[in-house]
């Protein structure tokens, strides 16, 4: 079996509108939507690295692992005095 070349990679390809057909057919089911929103935004960042775009790429991928660093931060419950 060969290795997959990186351009190859089904997220550096696939398009936004695809994703978004996909979800329609979840309806209100959070938890679904939430994970295809999360490959909307990791093809996103692959595209974008793709492309040559790597700063941008790179800031897109910072932001996002803040984003899910703060929301599981703030899902603990009580937040302690001193994080190390």
């Amino acid at each position: 079996m060969s290795k997959l070349a990186f351009d190859d990679a089904w997220l550096g390809k696939v398009r936004r509108d695809d994703l978004e057909d996909v979800a329609s057919k979840f309806g209100d089911d959070r938890e679904a939507l939430s994970l295809i929103e999360a490959f909307a935004e990791s093809a996103e960042i692959y595209q974008l690295n793709n492309q040559g775009a790597y700063q941008a790429s790179n800031e897109f991928r910072s932001a996002l692992m803040q984003r899910y660093f703060l929301d599981q931060y703030r899902k603990a419950g009580r937040a302690p005095r001193l994080m190390l």
